[in-house]
């Protein structure tokens, strides 16, 4: 059995190796390819000093002069319509630890030990990613988050349902606000009717319906400026649609039906179904049955990853401390890893959100 200088070295020449891939994304994308948090939101972490993130909407402007909206190319003349509001940023800690008489521990070779200790450091950056990802389908209790509440989600805090959305209706924008006081950072529907995102509703996957609704909302977004964002990993798409099963197996089946040659295509249908190169993804979180945050009701999310900005304080980086002498347990060595880290969307007007009422497309 080691020592506790020893078990201190051992935990602390593991969690040498262990920082060596803190955001390494490409490397932990290809690890954890079910995570979207590691294909889509990390690539565009950007540094923040200060514990305050900035949202930037520029507003309605005459300026470019051919029907000008949110969204248009910002011209030096309408940056006095640009509105600036602040997103608080909270923290996110997690720990692991060992003491040396743990069963998996006690009696056991230096080798043994070192093994344990690697393979339960494996399991924590896993579970960190993991909690990420489901944050991204999740919102703080206020609008104004406490240190320790989640990140603002993609889902559920900048796209949002429409509670008043008809059947078989589309609203260019139509989500509702996620907190009495707006969005985060105080932006409402009733001061900035345009800052919010389209919303729709379909009964069944067809040209005239489910895709009609996609191809409406694809042909409006062109009509806006481009938002330039190059924190991309290789081969991935800015705009994804994800999808829960029922929907996704439905979407196979419409376009291997709608196929002349279904030897050929049944395949590619089956495996990589995509509408204008955007790729339909069944989303673990989203549609999982063991996913904590995955919706009760149909929920598809067309995102333009591009509008949205994942920002990490460099003091608070993944910053891991430690082996520290566990309070209350003799003999216990534990590590901690903690980030200040907030999600901000300059546009929620680019993505979309649809559901259902058909029982057939019910998770």
């Amino acid at each position: 059995m080691p020592s506790l200088a020893e078990f201190q070295d051992f935990i602390a020449l593991n969690i040498g190796e262990f920082k060596k891939g803190v955001w390494d994304y490409i490397g932990l994308a290809q690890l954890y390819p079910q995570l979207e948090v590691l294909g889509q939101l990390v690539p565009r972490k950007e540094t923040q000093d200060n514990i305050e993130c900035t949202i930037v909407y520029q507003t309605e402007t005459a300026s470019t002069g051919h029907g000008a909206k949110p969204g248009d190319p910002i011209q030096p003349i309408s940056q006095k319509d640009m509105v600036r509001r602040k997103v608080k940023m909270v923290k996110y800690v997690d720990s692991i630890g060992w003491v040396l008489d743990q069963d998996e521990l006690l009696g056991k070779s230096d080798e043994h030990i070192i093994k344990f200790i690697q393979k339960d450091l494996v399991k924590f950056d896993l579970h960190w990613w993991q909690d990420l990802e489901h944050m991204m389908l999740n919102k703080p209790v206020n609008i104004i988050p406490a240190d320790d509440e989640t990140i603002f989600g993609p889902f559920d805090a900048w796209v949002t349902a429409e509670a008043a959305q008809t059947s078989n209706g589309y609203s260019q924008y139509g989500g509702d606000d996620p907190y009495g006081g707006g969005r985060p950072g105080g932006l409402s529907t009733a001061t900035y009717p345009k800052y919010t995102n389209p919303t729709a509703y379909f009964d069944t996957i067809t040209d005239d319906d489910f895709f009609d609704k996609i191809e409406r909302f694809l042909l409006n977004r062109k009509l806006m400026g481009a938002v330039p964002n190059p924190r991309l990993l290789p081969d991935t798409s800015n705009d994804v649609c994800y999808c829960q099963d029922p929907v996704v197996r439905a979407v196979q089946r419409y376009m291997q039906a709608s196929n002349e040659n279904i030897g050929t295509d049944a395949g590619r249908y089956r495996g990589a179904p995509s509408y204008k190169n955007v790729p339909f993804v069944l989303w673990h979180a989203l549609g999982h049955v063991d996913s904590p945050v995955a919706p009760s009701t149909c929920t598809v999310l067309l995102f333009d990853w591009n509008s949205f900005h994942y920002y990490v304080h460099p003091s608070y980086d993944r910053k891991i401390e430690g082996p520290k002498e566990a309070p209350y347990v003799p003999g216990g060595r534990y590590i901690q890893s903690e980030v200040w880290h907030q999600v901000t969307c300059d546009r929620p007007d680019r993505n979309l959100y649809m559901t259902s009422g058909a029982s057939n497309l019910q998770p």
